[in-house]
């Protein structure tokens, strides 16, 4: 096979490739005065990352806030502790089914 061959064929590939995005839900809680984190990692796609982080506080009524690392992976988290590792894990559940819902295509 050709060397030119080879590039065509690689970026044929890469073309249908979607960028992704590392984003992580943190739902923060209280248990016994200590601050504590239920976390589920995801991907979402390059193109979506401006809308995800300047809609998820209204998305959530204000009860999440997203920020970007300079690493590039998204955390979103709620703004207020909830009162239980139940709680938090309902609220990330929640915001996480937000968010697929507003960035689906």
């Amino acid at each position: 096979m050709h060397f030119s061959t080879v590039l065509v064929s690689l970026a044929i590939l890469l073309a249908g490739e979607v960028l992704c995005a590392k984003i992580a839900y943190v739902g923060r809680y209280l248990e016994n005065q200590q601050l504590l984190k239920h976390i589920r990692s995801d991907t979402i796609p390059d193109n979506k990352v401006q809308i995800v982080l300047k809609g998820v506080k209204r998305w959530s009524q204000d009860d999440f806030n997203a920020k970007q690392a300079d690493n590039g992976i998204i955390t979103v988290y709620n703004v207020q502790y909830a009162d239980s590792k139940g709680e938090a894990v309902s609220m990330v559940r929640e915001i996480q089914s937000k968010v697929k819902r507003h960035i689906k295509d």
